[in-house]
């Protein structure tokens, strides 16, 4: 049989191949990689931390539900905060399959430069993870790790993205996939695109925690809100 050129069912090939196109092959052209393969169905939970009263414990009245294992958090002005070097905020509501399949997405900043904001996936144990760590300020970057038996290896980092991008005091949002089924781990600016980086990862059974969390530096007041 003959598909028509002026067919609805025509037109919507088309329009299927164009949306491929500008989803993944393009990108892939260009170096950014391919992020049509991440994970579509691993939002778990999201918290905006809209209508909860400053001063009000994390973990109250959140939709996922969280646990201090490091560091100290609060709720300001419909966000959460820490001003913890090292600190680490992770979710009571665990991927429902127990996978480390998981899709982040949040906008963090913080009111120093230099500081290391960090988000958490495929969480196992406070040895055992993998993180998107991005630093503030003029010497901005984001980079992909993976913390094994204590032991952080770079994944990945973007040499040559515009380091002005996270700039002090400019919130910023970001997307953070674990795909099980590619074994890929990949970060991207949702602010520019061209700030995007993806490694090949294993991802353990039961990483099946997240969260989030900052680096060894910490001077300022590190913000995140709108997590989903």
């Amino acid at each position: 049989w003959q598909l028509h050129r002026h067919s609805g069912l025509y037109d919507m090939m088309h329009f299927l191949y164009e949306l491929w196109l500008f989803c993944c092959l393009c990108p892939f052209i260009l170096g950014m990689g391919c992020w049509w393969p991440c994970c579509t169905e691993c939002a778990i939970c999201s918290d905006d931390w809209t209508g909860i009263a400053d001063g009000t414990d994390v973990s109250t009245g959140t939709a996922c539900g969280w646990t201090e294992d490091a560091g100290a958090w609060s709720v300001t002005s419909n966000a959460v905060t820490t001003t913890s070097a090292n600190a680490r905020l992770r979710s009571n509501t665990p991927h429902p399959a127990g996978t480390g399949e998981q899709k982040i997405t949040v906008t963090l900043s913080s009111s120093a430069s230099a500081d290391l904001i960090r988000v958490v996936l495929a969480y196992v144990d406070v040895d055992n993870y993998h993180f998107c760590e991005v630093k503030t300020g003029a010497s901005g970057y984001i980079r992909l790790y993976k913390r094994v038996a204590t032991v952080e290896t770079l994944i990945d980092v973007q040499a040559d993205q515009p380091t002005t991008h996270f700039a002090t005091s400019t919130p910023r949002t970001i997307a953070v996939c674990l795909n099980d089924a590619q074994a890929l781990f990949t970060a991207r600016s949702l602010d520019n695109t061209d700030i995007a980086i993806q490694g090949s990862v294993t991802i353990p059974a039961s990483a099946n925690e997240f969260g989030l969390a900052t680096g060894a530096t910490v001077t300022g007041t590190v913000t995140f809100d709108n997590f989903t």
